[in-house]
């Protein structure tokens, strides 16, 4: 009986600190390459590509990735080496020479846990670059900027701030003459290039880039003019009324009566409402009135159509 005892307490003991069995080989297949996009220009040829920091299994990440890429002839044979890399999984960004031949590219790599990934293997084959294209500000505000680009079947608009450098990839990727960009922020400056770009099997050729455009987005755009302005008299004092501005940042109106050939701002501070008294001095017959509507930013509107009130 005593012996028995021992037997289970041994194994018990034997049992203690032994390690998980290793996860089967499904379990550690890495996601990998998850996106490859080769941008050629007249300058360089970039590889744009996304490494993903999960495995299949889910819940797995790994923490660094080691990547490589080769160039090869076009029957994917005879490769030098042309990057190796590590680093956290995201974007690599692989430079190469222009291409005047037709090449392959074969790349790869393992994780921190050394599990390889599948190869990504495509072939190059060189192409006519597009145009440069001419780049112009359309529109301005707080909240946007648009630009009008002539000579492109599709755009790459790339942005920067003053004191940085442009990255290898676009900021916007638009197939249309007109692009708007939103994401900017008021009172920053920002600098833009743009250049064309013809796709070929997965492949963007782009062109040499535009002039350069720098704009501080601000609201430079006054609020519309007020309308149906309109008074009377009556024992000393002028009634002006007229119809509300709809703005979302309107901050009131403002009151004018002209004297001689000037307009004199009757109100300091932007009028709430749509209505404004006025008390006679003057010793005149009649008198010309106008009113204008102005944004919290203080951008003005022009002046109404003028009303002249007799009595």
């Amino acid at each position: 009986m005593r012996s028995a005892w021992l037997v289970a307490i041994l194994v018990l003991l034997l049992g203690c600190g032994h390690k998980a069995p290793p996860l089967p080989p499904e379990k550690l297949t890495p996601v990998g390459i998850v996106h490859v996009r080769p941008i050629v220009s007249p300058e360089e040829l970039v590889l744009a590509v996304e490494v993903s920091d999960s495995y299949v299994s889910k819940g797995r990440k790994t923490d660094r990735v080691f990547l490589y890429a080769k160039r090869c002839n076009l029957n994917c044979e005879k490769c030098v080496d042309i990057y190796r890399y590590s680093s956290k999984p995201g974007w690599f960004f692989i430079e190469d020479s222009v291409p005047e031949v037709g090449r392959c590219y074969k790349i790869g790599g393992r994780t921190e846990e050394d599990v390889s990934f599948t190869p990504y293997v495509f072939l190059l084959f060189p192409k006519p670059f597009p145009n440069s294209p001419e780049l112009e500000v359309s529109h301005l505000d707080a909240s946007s900027v648009a630009f009008r680009v002539e000579g492109c079947e599709g755009v790459l608009l790339y942005r920067r701030d003053p004191s940085d450098f442009y990255g290898y990839m676009p900021h916007m990727v638009v197939r249309s003459s007109d692009v708007v960009d939103r994401t900017v922020v008021e009172g920053r400056t920002y600098c833009y290039e743009a250049r064309c770009f013809v796709e070929d099997r997965g492949v963007w050729f782009v062109s040499y880039p535009s002039t350069e455009v720098c704009v501080r987005p601000e609201d430079l755009e006054p609020p519309s003019v007020p309308k149906n302005l309109s008074g009377f008299y009556h024992k000393g004092v002028v009634k002006l009324v007229w119809d509300s501005v709809e703005a979302p940042d309107l901050a009131g109106y403002y009151v004018y009566v002209k004297k001689g050939k000037k307009w004199v701002r009757l109100n300091s501070r932007p009028l709430k409402v749509t209505v404004y008294t006025y008390r006679i001095a003057e010793k005149v017959k009649d008198l010309t009135f106008a009113v204008s509507s102005v944004d919290k930013r203080g951008n003005e509107s022009a002046k109404s159509k003028p009303v002249v009130i007799n009595w």
